[in-house]
C-alpha cells in the first residue's frame, strides 16, 4: 500500500506494513520495523483479532512510538463501533491509534447506516477523548458506494482504494474516485496492488 498526502497533517514518506498476514509469521512485524517500516496498517477482523493480537506485542518496548498506527472497524452503528474499537486497542496494547477506518463500505446501506445510527458520534468522541487521531474509510468493490460516503459532509482526513491494473477496466475507483480526491486534495491510500482477480 501507498499512502498520498497534501499538506495536512498526516505522514508522508511512510513505508507500509500490511498486517492482515501477520498471524503467520509473528516475528515479522518486530522485523519489519527493525528495517525502517513505520506505517502499521491493521483491521479489528483480520484474523478473529490475531494480527492486532501480535502487532501489539511489537509494539512493546518502545516500538510504538515509532510508526504511525492505523486499524479499522467494522461498526456501522455507535455502540458496534465503540465496541470494536476498545477491542483494537487493547489488543494492540495501546491507548490510541493514529488513524481509525470505517472498514469495506460494502453493503448498499452502508453510507447511510453508518451516518444514521451513531458510529459518526462514536467516531467524533473517541477523537475527542485521544482514542484516535484521523478518521477515514475504505472501499474495496464499489465505487459507487465510495462517492456516496464522499458526498456526505465530513471532513475526512483520508480514504483508501484498490488501484491495480484490473481496477482500471472493472469497478474503476481508479476512474471513478480518484478524480474526486485529486480536485478535493484529499489523502488516500492505493491498497490490493497486486491483485489481478475480480472480486464478485
Amino acid at each position: 500500500m501507498r499512502i498520498y498526502t497534501d499538506s495536512r497533517q498526516l505522514p508522508e514518506r511512510r513505508i507500509i506494513l500490511g498486517s492482515s498476514g501477520v498471524s503467520g509469521c509473528p516475528g515479522g512485524p518486530f522485523a519489519a520495523i527493525d528495517e525502517g517500516v513505520n506505517f502499521l496498517d491493521n483491521a479489528w477482523c483480520y484474523h478473529d483479532g490475531e494480527s492486532e493480537r501480535i502487532v501489539g506485542e511489537a509494539l512493546r518496548g518502545g516500538y510504538r512510538d515509532r510508526v504511525f498506527l492505523m486499524t479499522k472497524n467494522h461498526g456501522r452503528d455507535g455502540k458496534t463501533f465503540k465496541q470494536q474499537l476498545d477491542e483494537s486497542l487493547r489488543r494492540l496494547e495501546t491507548d490510541h491509534a493514529d488513524l481509525l477506518q470505517f472498514h469495506n463500505i460494502l453493503a448498499e446501506d452502508d453510507p447511510e447506516r453508518t451516518f444514521s445510527e451513531g458510529a459518526i458520534e462514536a467516531v467524533l468522541e473517541a477523537k475527542r477523548l485521544g482514542k484516535i487521531r484521523f478518521i477515514g474509510f475504505s472501499g474495496h468493490r464499489w465505487p459507487h458506494l465510495f462517492r456516496r460516503m464522499l458526498e456526505k459532509d465530513f471532513p475526512w482526513d483520508t480514504v483508501q482504494h484498490p488501484v491495480n491494473r484490473l481496477n482500471a477496466q472493472y469497478r474503476s475507483f481508479t476512474r471513478e474516485a480518484l478524480p474526486i480526491l485529486n480536485e478535493r486534495a484529499m489523502p488516500w491510500a492505493g491498497s490490493d496492488g497486486l491483485e489481478d482477480y475480480k472480486q464478485e
